[in-house]
């Protein structure tokens, strides 16, 4: 299983709820920007309560992992 941040607009703690249910290297951000303001996503993301480590996955990591390939 995987995800991304993108469809978590507008409910508290969805990263949170994500990091718990999925591995966070299995976790990649997304914004849906133009859609979504790109301040905003990104700020779920960086404002949620999981390790540093998992959120430096979420945000970087794991799309550069994914693109190397």
């Amino acid at each position: 299983m995987a995800g991304n941040t993108s469809g978590l607009k507008d409910q508290l703690f969805n990263v949170e709820k994500l990091d718990a249910l999925i591995v966070a290297d299995r976790i990649l951000y997304g914004s849906m920007y133009p859609l979504f303001c790109l301040k905003s996503t990104l700020l779920e993301v960086t404002k949620a309560e999981i390790d540093v480590e998992s959120r430096d996955k979420i945000l970087f990591s794991n799309s550069i992992n994914i693109f190397r390939k």
